[in-house]
């Protein structure tokens, strides 16, 4: 296996890596001959990101307390992170896997009208450490490779919704998982170096938090709140 350097492009472009040497220790140099350029994507490579993410997530209120909603808001923000895969080549056709991770920093807020005012709900979501695990199929044109890609993610973050009344205490939702997919576009800039932009959809689903009433009553109540989250990157 051979290591190759990335280097990532402010805000669009993440950079990848290609490929392994041939048995003979030799490194490849593409177009130099018939059969390196049949499997020029094969191997394994690693590579570093940076883009933007943006989102939106939905709060419903599930069991009183305030108005069930959904009460929306938009999120937003850089991402960066390190990938390492494997490539198979068979003719014009590439097909592999990734493991990717990094920070999303996709935050936002908004406010839910509370039962007694001036009192409000304040909802937020956080920004935290991703890890994707995906697939990815693609063809060759020449030195490019456009390719789909899809997957299973997990989001370290927490979405959570507290009000201004007193007597409450608020716990916020675990991290989220889910469905990741996108696709991409790679070009070849040396036998050993790439260059990639891609996007990419991810849908966490739903998680649960609540605030626990500790001055009104029912004293011990927990007034549900879930959070469904969504965010795409462009990297």
């Amino acid at each position: 296996m051979r290591i190759i350097l990335i280097a990532a492009l402010a805000l669009a472009l993440s950079a990848t890596a290609v490929q392994a040497e041939g048995s003979s220790g030799r490194g490849r140099i593409v177009g130099d001959e018939p059969s390196s350029r049949a499997s020029i994507w094969a191997g394994a490579y690693a590579g570093l990101n940076i883009g933007y993410a943006w989102g939106g997530v939905d709060v419903r209120d599930t069991n009183g307390g305030v108005l069930p909603g959904p009460f929306s808001y938009d999120t937003d923000g850089f991402t960066g992170g390190a990938t390492l895969g494997y490539n198979h080549q068979i003719n014009g056709i590439g097909l592999g896997f990734e493991i990717e991770g990094g920070y999303m920093d996709s935050r936002g807020s908004g406010k839910i009208p509370s039962s007694t005012p001036p009192n409000f709900q304040a909802i937020d979501l956080d920004g935290g450490w991703y890890g994707i695990a995906a697939g990815r199929l693609g063809f060759t044109i020449g030195n490019a490779l456009i390719y789909g890609k899809g997957g299973w993610a997990y989001w370290d973050t927490s979405a959570g919704q507290k009000t201004t009344k007193p007597g409450y205490i608020t716990h916020r939702t675990d991290g989220f998982q889910g469905i990741v997919y996108g696709g991409g576009v790679e070009h070849l800039l040396t036998d050993r170096v790439s260059i990639r932009v891609e996007y990419l959809h991810f849908n966490f689903g739903s998680e649960i938090g609540d605030q626990e009433s500790t001055g009104d009553t029912p004293i011990g109540f927990k007034y549900l709140n879930k959070h469904d989250v969504s965010v795409d990157t462009v990297k």
